[in-house]
């Protein structure tokens, strides 16, 4: 049985550089999501009136909302400084 061929993004090697920001993307995403888990700092995340949301619109990870672009970056930003380190 033949193997399906894979991606081309994964025959691919790292290069450092992308290496180093994957692992800076991953290790922000871990501080939201870590950020989440606190009641006080999930309240940060909430739309601009309550029950509001843009179809196709910026998702915040770790959430299920889907804002307008400045509000999701907003609500992204207010996690990543209030998250504990």
């Amino acid at each position: 049985m033949a193997s399906e061929p894979r991606p081309a993004c994964l025959n691919a090697a790292l290069q450092p550089d992308a290496a180093r920001e994957r692992a800076q993307l991953l290790a922000a995403l871990a501080q939201v999501f870590g950020a989440l888990r606190d009641p006080a700092l999930a309240a940060l995340t909430h739309p601009p009136a309550p029950g509001t949301t843009l179809p196709l619109g910026a998702r915040v990870p770790g959430t299920s909302l889907e804002l307008e672009p400045a509000s999701a970056a907003r609500c992204l930003g207010a996690l990543l400084h209030a998250a504990p380190a």
